[in-house]
């Protein structure tokens, strides 16, 4: 009798995680076709470190070059947005992030 019930339990266990599955992803695909991500600004904002080669630095020609700097820009290909590039003091990076929050 108690193996049967143990198989009831991890069953219904399971079909609750399905549920809930389809939910997440129902919501989750609500949200996008909505745009409640903010996906009609079209900018991506990225704060780097200028002084931390080679993630992020400017060049000889005062552009900030590095592998994230890289990678945000074919982010922002990929998906049609415009990339701004904000150096920031890496030391007070928590306090300019408070300033800016709405």
């Amino acid at each position: 009798m108690y193996i049967n019930e143990f198989k009831f339990v991890n069953l219904k266990k399971q079909i609750l995680f399905v549920v809930a599955a389809l939910l997440m992803t129902t919501v989750f695909a609500f949200l996008i076709e909505k745009d409640v991500f903010g996906e009609d600004e079209k900018t991506f904002t990225v704060g780097f470190d200028a002084e931390f080669p080679p993630y992020g630095y400017q060049d000889e020609n005062g552009e900030y070059v590095g592998f994230d700097l890289s990678l945000a820009q074919e982010v922002c290909d990929r998906r049609g947005w415009t990339l701004v590039k904000q150096p920031i003091d890496w030391n007070s990076k928590d306090m300019e992030f408070k300033d800016k929050r709405p």
